[in-house]
């Protein structure tokens, strides 16, 4: 099934799921902060890379807890459809918890895909995709 964006897109997101799994992933994000903030009271001067290292290690976690090449190189195999897409494998929305059981919004060119759309991947250049972020 491949993702067609809507204006209640979380609704959707949220409907795949129990009770049960709502309420932890609830409890989860009352916990965790969503954003990586800067401290400018720290006296800390490397503010910039401090950030640009926790985006890094939340993509690490993301690519650890999917199990997909997140801004890498590849060549995706879909279900149900012919052919196959190459490009740098992104992520279209960024996910407010890193947690397996919540659907992954991801993009490769102009198309929309959940890690469950996915038959194969391939990584075909290894190099990240440094110029854009998350």
């Amino acid at each position: 099934m491949l993702y067609q964006p809507t204006d209640s897109a979380a609704a959707v997101n949220a409907s795949r799921l129990d009770s049960s799994s709502q309420a932890a992933i609830i409890v989860a994000l009352m916990n965790k902060p969503v954003q990586c903030l800067f401290d400018f009271e720290s006296g800390n001067m490397n503010g910039y890379e401090n950030w640009r290292r926790q985006q890094e290690e939340r993509l690490q976690a993301i690519r650890n807890e999917w199990g997909l090449p997140v801004r890498r190189r590849v060549r995706l195999r879909l279900k149900n459809i012919d052919g196959e897409f190459e490009g740098v494998l992104r992520l279209a929305d960024h996910p407010l918890t890193v947690d397996s059981r919540l659907p992954l919004h991801l993009r490769i060119d102009n198309l929309d895909v959940f890690p469950d759309d996915i038959e194969q991947c391939v990584v075909i250049d290894d190099a990240q995709d440094n110029i854009t972020p998350l």
